[in-house]
């Protein structure tokens, strides 16, 4: 008897669910985007509706017309919810993707897809309150088309799916380098399996990311998008807020599409500010003025960038000489340029990571030092030109010392383009128990030959402080 009572209840609710969703397909059948938002309700924000503004409809335009976009957008102006939407109209509006599937791709972690896809449920929340999904917590069918969403760890359970007609990739910049390597290979494939719209969307996050290596292609197969803050003023931003915004040193990056990289947490930004003078306020310290001449090289080939940085020392202060970023560098050109260096500047020390073995050896044949620096006693190497230094040993050491320059205003860095880099990477330096970590550190390798260099001037401090004791 109670099993009896019991069937029919839940027979009840299936097929009240079903009916909404057929409310909710009939509604939007036919549907232009613009009258699709009109059935579902607007936009909110603080509970407020907003309309579907000029620079929304212009994406919706473009997507249509292109069908593959990539949108560098600042923060806050709603493009995410925009593309969810667009998502949920294709599905609603006809009965062309049925069958199909439309795949999202987040970041690293689960929380992420599972909060995407609650954002497209909750679209239909106020205007279908009886609508239930009956679906897991990263997928959405609507009118039988499959939404999924993947963490961006997971891309290549991607790969086996068909007759995909839509992928969203949202924020990719963020995504871990190895990660941002995966995105365009196994979202770019589907292009000659079912021609889906793509759409790929993010904030700047750091130099040398996906979003900035799509964004200097001379030919994309992207039509590409940039809408900075001035898009949203108005609009999506409240004047007031956005000029107290403009006071914080994210800004350029969240709301004015500056490759920046998060905010680190090694110097503080004022520091590394009052060690920036102007260029014509800097003395031409090339000649006899600067002392303790110092080149740090941080080699990379191939996958990683080769760094230089050489410094100087005069008045008190350690000066950014040369600062350099050598992007797929060949071994003889960084040899002949770190040789230029030396000659041109007539340096005391060449600081280089002595994991690059056979780059030491070479320097140290061309400075006519022993190549085979292995067998010299290790107490003996500080009296080498040619320094090896082993990170693993001595990081924590050398990104004290960086800090402690810093912090006291003892360096002196122009402001020149050739500089920028060293500047960016300093102050998006990110540590992590006394580690820097890479992942986070925009340019870290022009950030390592910076603390290289300095070591010329611990040393020198360490061997005043043992002169005077004795």
């Amino acid at each position: 008897m109670v099993q009896d009572k019991i069937i029919p209840v839940y027979q009840k609710i299936s097929f009240q669910q079903s009916n909404e969703e057929q409310r909710l397909i009939q509604d939007c059948k036919g549907k232009t985007f613009l009258q699709f938002n009109d059935v579902i309700g607007l936009p909110k924000k603080d509970g407020k509706s907003l309309p579907i503004f000029d620079y929304e409809k212009d994406i919706v335009h473009r997507l249509m017309q292109y069908r593959n976009l990539w949108i560098l957008k600042a923060t806050g102006l709603g493009v995410t919810e925009l593309i969810l939407r667009v998502m949920a109209w294709l599905c609603l509006c006809s009965n062309k993707y049925k069958g199909q599937r439309m795949d999202i791709v987040t970041g690293p972690r689960i929380q992420q897809a599972i909060e995407l896809i609650d954002r497209m449920k909750s679209l239909f929340v106020d205007t279908y309150p009886g609508l239930f999904f009956e679906t897991n917590m990263v997928t959405v069918i609507l009118n039988g088309v499959k939404i999924q969403a993947f963490p961006s760890a997971t891309l290549d359970t991607m790969r086996s799916y068909k007759d995909v007609c839509f992928v969203f990739v949202d924020e990719a910049d963020f995504f871990p380098k190895a990660q941002q390597r995966q995105v365009r290979p196994n979202v770019e494939r589907y292009r000659i399996k079912s021609n889906p719209y793509i759409v790929m969307v993010s904030t700047p996050n750091a130099p040398g990311g996906l979003f900035e290596q799509m964004d200097r292609e001379p030919e994309s197969k992207y039509h590409r998008m940039k809408l900075d803050y001035t898009y949203g003023l108005g609009k999506m931003y409240d004047p007031d807020f956005l000029e107290q915004e403009k006071k914080e040193e994210y800004f350029e990056r969240e709301y004015n599409l500056k490759y920046l990289g998060k905010v680190g947490n090694v110097f503080r930004y004022e520091d590394i500010e009052q060690c920036l003078v102007l260029q014509q306020q800097q003395q031409d310290f090339t000649g006899s003025a600067l002392t303790g001449q110092s080149l740090g090289v941080d080699p990379g080939f191939g996958g990683s960038a080769f760094g230089i940085v050489v410094t100087g020392y005069a008045d008190g202060k350690i000066h950014i000489i040369e600062a350099e970023d050598h992007d797929r560098a060949s071994y003889e050109e960084m040899l002949e340029r770190c040789w230029h260096l030396y000659r041109k500047y007539n340096l005391k020390k060449i600081y280089v990571d002595a994991s690059a073995v056979s780059f030491v050896r070479s320097l140290k044949i061309m400075l006519s030092e022993r190549s085979d620096f292995e067998k010299v006693p290790k107490e003996r190497w500080r009296y080498m030109k040619v320094q090896p230094i082993n990170f693993a040993t001595r990081h924590k050491e050398m990104l004290s010392y960086a800090k402690t320059v810093v912090e006291g205003r003892y360096l002196r860095i122009p402001r020149t383009p050739q500089t920028d880099k060293l500047v960016i990477a300093m102050k998006t330096a990110f540590e992590t128990d006394g580690k820097l970590d890479k992942e986070s550190t925009s340019y870290d390798d022009i950030f390592d030959a910076f603390r290289l260099s300095l070591l010329h001037y611990k040393a020198r401090q360490e061997q005043q402080g043992d002169d005077n004791a004795s």
